[in-house]
């Protein structure tokens, strides 16, 4: 009886693509939401909907960023002719 129902509610769940899409890749984007403190322990909760879009993006625009400012670094080379 439990499988059964175990069953008929894993025919019903659906996640989100954006989600799947992080289980894919191997990484989940979660935030940390306990606060500091002397146990050492750490709380959080997996980001989700327009939040996980806004981090995403943000993410984006990190990396997009850094890798304008490696070209610009990148002194162009002159090719040494050979004689």
């Amino acid at each position: 009886h439990v499988i059964a129902k175990l069953k008929a509610r894993a025919a019903k769940q659906k996640l989100e693509p954006l989600i799947e899409d992080q289980f894919q890749s191997g990484r989940l984007l979660a935030a940390i939401a306990s606060r500091p403190g002397q146990s050492g322990c750490c709380d959080g909760y997996v980001l989700e909907a327009e939040e996980l879009l806004f981090y995403k993006k943000k993410l984006e625009k990190k990396k997009k960023a850094e890798r304008s400012g490696a070209d610009m670094q990148r002194a162009p080379r002159e090719k040494a002719e050979r004689v």
